[in-house]
């Protein structure tokens, strides 16, 4: 990673990351919900791990990313407890635990539930991005400052070695 990135520009390209990831996941997800046997769907689920990396990644680094760097510093401006930032906490928290319903259907082979659980996830990660790219990541750019800025890189660095 370069030294003059910009982590804002960073994290909005994570975000279209996992947007691709998302398409490619309700599109799986559909197959699996159209499958007629369960032969059908045991062929599909070979397939899986492919499918829900990209968002089992983005889950737990991109969200630690926004919570660890991002959200304190920018919580100085537009505070924590209320508001936005607020809002993406409950989000990364309610997402994580419709991801865990779909990891446990799908290991149980309840292909009914991981569907329902999954398309939750799905909708609800693509509205908290488009919140994220349209709302917060604006905010930052308008009130982070240069310095700011390093931290929120400098984080981003620390966590990625973490999992690379």
């Amino acid at each position: 990673m370069e030294s003059n990135l910009d982590p804002i520009a960073v994290l909005r390209t994570d975000n279209q990351v996992a947007r691709e990831a998302l398409s490619d996941f309700v599109a799986w997800l559909g197959k699996i919900s159209r499958a007629k046997t369960e032969e059908e769907k045991k062929g599909l689920l070979g397939h899986h791990k492919g499918i829900i990396q990209p968002l089992e990644k983005y889950v737990n680094v991109q969200f630690r990313v926004e919570e660890e760097g991002l959200f304190p510093v920018l919580g100085n401006y537009i505070g924590i407890q209320t508001g936005p930032i607020h809002v993406m906490l409950i989000e990364h928290n309610n997402s994580k635990e419709l991801f865990n319903s779909f990891k446990n259907a799908l290991s149980g082979n309840n292909y009914k539930e991981a569907a329902s659980s999954g398309n939750s996830f799905a909708a609800l990660l693509s509205e908290h991005i488009e919140k994220e790219d349209h709302i917060l990541l604006n905010m930052a750019d308008m009130h982070l400052t240069v310095e700011e800025k390093a931290v929120v890189l400098k984080k981003i660095r620390e966590i990625s070695k973490t999992i690379n």
